[in-house]
């Protein structure tokens, strides 16, 4: 009875254990991305599981942790055909792509934009792109629009005027 007792003493002297953080923004994206970069993972989602991955990179998008909007836009950029992304995404994307100070990461957002294949997107690039002064930006800008067929760019199209 006394080595219970004893036990009993030291588990009660001893400090609670630490129960763990619940895993912030970053690690919750970088264990999204691990896990799509398995084609077998990817091939069993479904429709549903595929429209919730989107959600959560909207929300991604809206981070104000730059790291996070960069690793969303590059999941958009790698699966936006299968992804579900509504005005309230396509909106946060071109926020980035008209707002943000790292051009590289303007880019990635017009990429973005491309790739979920939306009309509105395409729009919202469209109407973009003539307030655009940084020539790199632009020549993406371009360029997406010009890999859309259904998306006419206008006066601005590559070689026109």
């Amino acid at each position: 009875a006394v080595p219970a007792l004893a036990l009993l003493l030291v588990l009660a002297a001893a400090p609670a254990a630490a129960q763990p953080a619940p895993p912030d923004e970053a690690t919750l994206l970088a264990d999204l991305e691990r896990t799509l970069s398995e084609p077998d993972y990817r091939a069993t989602l479904t429709t549903e599981q595929w429209h919730a991955y989107g959600e959560s990179l909207e929300d991604a998008l809206g981070s104000k942790n730059r790291g996070i909007r960069e690793g969303a836009l590059r999941m958009i950029i790698f699966y936006g055909e299968r992804l579900d992304i509504d005005r309230k995404g396509a909106f946060r994307i071109t926020r980035i792509a008209r707002n943000d100070r790292d051009d590289r990461l303007r880019r990635m957002a017009v990429v973005a934009l491309g790739e979920i294949d939306s009309d509105w997107a395409m729009d919202l690039l469209r109407r973009s792109i003539r307030y655009e002064r940084t020539p790199e930006v632009k020549q993406t800008m371009l360029a997406v629009l010009a890999a859309h067929t259904e998306a006419d760019p206008g006066p601005a199209r590559v070689g026109g005027h």
